[in-house]
């Protein structure tokens, strides 16, 4: 059998409303199949929720109908929305909030783990809006195991502390150290300077010594309380740590970095391919 519930043309949207604001308009039934082998109600529901994302009816930020909205749009139990709202979770597609609802979440940006670029530039290239909150942009002694990744003696570097945020909402908090002959002689990279421009820019700019090669780490890790607080993040909310080593065009170190990524933000792609064959 079918519920006798309908949204009018079969496949309609849900009613989503703005992060923290009311649904503006009453929730329309929606058609379940119980029919013959029918496919369970939980994933019928997940689907329709999961197509409104994918077309754009409901977008980053957005929130779904609660889960008493949902049982009168379908007719099923609490425990059937509440499946299918965990499911939804599980692909990665919505947060819930206990006591505000369950809303959809940002698409993560996914970048080649072979691949070195500055972050602005692979903001832009992606569509999306970089801006950087600089906290700290001062000359200081390196740790020591930091001046010998470096090349350099335990003499100051240029140390930069950035928020780095893609479309207003932070995304990664970065520490750098660069040497002080990056500069060419000149002032430290102002906290202004690095707010409005690529940090690779500005490198280029003063010594041609744009980073073209990198080693880099990547691990998985837990936000501390200062993380938490700077990546809008619940404390112990997964992370990924890189560490990086970057080199100019003649493979000398430019730039030490490390980089707090949220996990539910940020991924990284490797490309794989088989082993050449040998000659037999």
């Amino acid at each position: 059998m079918t519920l006798s519930v309908r949204d009018g043309d079969g496949g309609g949207s849900p009613t989503g409303a703005r992060r923290g604001s009311a649904v503006g308009e009453p929730a329309r039934p929606w058609t379940l199949d119980e029919g013959v082998a029918p496919t369970p109600l939980w994933f019928q529901i997940k689907e329709r929720l999961r197509r409104s994302i994918a077309g754009g009816t409901l977008t980053a930020g957005d929130r779904l109908p609660t889960e008493h909205e949902l049982m009168a749009m379908t007719g099923v139990s609490r425990t059937t929305v509440r499946a299918a709202l965990q499911a939804l979770e599980t692909e990665g597609l919505v947060e819930r909030s206990r006591g505000r609802g369950t809303f959809v979440r940002s698409t993560p940006v996914h970048q080649p783990a072979g691949q070195l670029a500055g972050f602005h530039e692979d903001m832009i290239k992606r569509g999306l809006s970089p801006s950087t909150r600089t906290l700290k942009a001062q000359l200081e002694v390196p740790p020591s195991e930091t001046a010998s990744r470096l090349g350099l003696s335990e003499s100051p570097v240029l140390f930069v502390e950035r928020l780095l945020l893609a479309d207003g909402a932070p995304i990664a908090f970065q520490r750098s150290f660069i040497p002080q002959w990056v500069l060419g002689g000149g002032e430290p990279f102002s906290p202004r300077e690095l707010d409005e421009a690529s940090l690779y820019d500005l490198m280029d700019r003063r010594t041609s010594s744009r980073p073209q090669a990198a080693e880099q780490v990547i691990e998985g890790t837990v936000a501390t309380a200062e993380f938490a607080a700077l990546l809008d993040v619940a404390e112990g909310a997964p992370l990924l740590r890189a560490e990086r080593l970057s080199l100019d065009r003649f493979g000398t170190p430019v730039e030490s970095v490390t980089i707090h990524y949220r996990a539910d933000r940020y991924r990284f792609v490797v490309g794989l391919g088989a082993p050449a064959a040998e000659p037999a």
